[in-house]
């Protein structure tokens, strides 16, 4: 099955403590993520756009954070320094400070949230 223009549909960013991690995403995204219960599941999502790529927050007894595995790469905007300076003093660790990846493929940084997640940054300045 050949991939369409598409090829990311949905992630999951697990948290121990989803009042917690909203907290820390809405303060380094400047952003106003919402707690819901979708079918037993306490989940804050991304977008509600749902022609673009959507993902959300979940707490439930089978998602468990991690520091390794996949890495989700968020949009840091047109420079992801912004984003990144935010994340220590929401609670989370910086991982990788913004590091040119070349003039083509633009730049990115890894932080950890406050759930233990490694999560990254790109930008293309």
């Amino acid at each position: 099955m050949p991939f369409s223009d598409k090829v990311l549909n949905w992630f999951e960013i697990p948290a121990k403590d989803i009042d917690r991690a909203v907290k820390f995403y809405n303060d380094i995204f400047e952003a106003n993520f919402e707690i819901i219960d979708f079918q037993g599941n306490k989940m804050a999502f991304f977008t509600d756009d749902y022609t673009k790529t959507g993902g959300a927050l979940v707490q439930n007894e089978y998602s468990v954070p991690a520091q390794t595995g996949t890495r989700v790469y968020f949009s840091g905007g047109n420079d992801l320094s912004g984003v990144l300076s935010r994340v220590t003093g929401a609670g989370g660790k910086v991982i990788f400070d913004k590091m040119k990846i070349s003039d083509e493929y633009g730049y990115y940084g890894v932080f950890e949230d406050t759930e233990g997640n490694h999560v990254g940054l790109h930008s293309n300045s």
